[in-house]
């Protein structure tokens, strides 16, 4: 009896009494289910709008053209690589042996939050009266999901590197989808701002300059932020090159070759942050 307490002490709930392993908590399976959920969310709300004929007022122009900050239709195909590292993610986080793991803890609630938002999002994009609130609820994905990577980059860095399969279902997929946020949340406020009648068509030039300007400093302060994490950037580019497209051949609608050039600028401005921070020393 004496050594069954004995046992007990040595051995405090949460570890496993043999190995010493830390054991998933209720909460870690929550966390873990939160997220797989998330992921499956995000597709099922993607079927359901485009089934239901309904739009989501960015993949396909307008026919009376659209702001000139949102890039060309095909950039939005970069969705499914979105949705399918989401999933993966969330597979991975979700298998028993990563219960406990303490970089899934630190950075799951941030990604399950992000997935979750993204179907909200769709369900709200289809909505006009509620375009306002898409910007918002765009803003809570790019929290979640900068939660998520600097969780996982300290740990990383506390922990040793991970393996590499880890870094394509892991990181790759919270990296590049904060990528396209970086990018996607300033063409939602540039179509809420045309929705809502403060901006015009013909006449949203110096706005698109303004919000281009302050996704740049954004993408900026995140490639150094991230050590020049090359999968954020590369999806930032995408983007851009996006606008750069459907400014130069008028695919939204018209020709805007200030907002082509502007984007082209915000392009070198990125790339060259990468450069330099991955050249850089590290302390």
């Amino acid at each position: 009896m004496a050594e069954t307490h004995s046992l007990s002490r040595r051995h405090p709930a949460g570890v496993a009494p043999m190995t010493g392993a830390t054991l998933p908590t209720a909460r870690d399976r929550v966390r873990q289910i939160a997220n797989l959920l998330g992921a499956a969310a995000q597709i099922s709300a993607t079927i359901w709008v485009v089934s239901s004929g309904a739009s989501d007022g960015f993949t396909g122009a307008d026919p009376g053209g659209d702001p000139p900050i949102i890039p060309a239709g095909y950039a939005f195909s970069i969705w499914g690589p979105i949705y399918a590292g989401a999933l993966a993610y969330a597979v991975v986080q979700a298998l028993p042996a990563n219960g406990a793991r303490e970089d899934f803890r630190r950075a799951g609630w941030g990604s399950a939050v992000a997935f979750l938002a993204t179907a909200v999002w769709l369900l709200l994009a289809v909505r006009p009266a509620l375009i306002w609130w898409t910007v918002a609820v765009f803003a809570v994905i790019g929290l979640g999901l900068a939660r998520a990577l600097a969780a996982l980059d300290t740990a990383a860095r506390e922990g040793g590197p991970r393996p590499r399969y880890e870094r394509w279902l892991v990181r790759a997929p919270i990296s590049v989808f904060l990528g396209w946020t970086s990018v996607a949340i300033f063409a939602n406020s540039a179509a809420a701002l045309r929705a809502t009648g403060m901006t015009r068509p013909g006449g949203e030039t110096g706005i698109s300059l303004a919000l281009l300007a302050v996704g740049t400093a954004i993408a900026v302060a995140t490639t150094r932020w991230t050590r020049g994490n090359g999968w954020y950037v590369g999806t930032v580019l995408w983007a851009l090159v996006g606008i750069i497209v459907a400014d130069v051949t008028g695919a939204r609608g018209a020709t805007n070759l200030p907002v082509a050039s502007g984007a082209a600028v915000a392009a070198v401005v990125v790339s060259l942050t990468l450069l330099a921070t991955r050249r850089a020393p590290r302390a």
